[in-house]
């Protein structure tokens, strides 16, 4: 347990920092996002604009020195109170296998210091 909160992860994140373009048409809302962190069933970012739980997003992602991008789209699992801050929390709704092992073997590799 974290304070009172109790850790409700199933799978391990792995910090980077990557950026993506998003958008929804939900909230019609679009930009670039920070990733923060990964992990197999979601990310979390950081957005410019305010979004509710359960809004659909889709990204796109460029790895560095790949020069396929990663599509996946997602929802809202939870957000911070502000916009920019502590960020969002996306689960993964549809990303394709390779693409996810992609990502997640980049994220590795950073945590891992290579």
């Amino acid at each position: 347990m974290i304070g009172s909160q109790q850790e409700r992860r199933r799978f391990m994140r792995f910090q980077t920092a990557l950026e993506a373009d998003y958008w929804t048409t939900g909230v019609s809302a679009a930009g670039r996002a920070q990733v923060l962190d990964v992990s197999r069933a979601g990310m979390r970012v950081t957005l410019a604009q305010p979004m509710l739980a359960g809004a659909p997003v889709k990204f796109t992602l460029q790895l560095p020195g790949d020069n396929t991008p990663i599509f996946a789209s997602g929802d809202v699992a939870w957000a911070s109170a502000k916009p920019g801050q502590g960020g969002v929390g996306i689960r993964f709704r549809e990303i394709k296998s390779p693409d996810l092992a992609r990502m997640l073997d980049y994220a590795y590799a950073q945590w891992l210091g290579a």
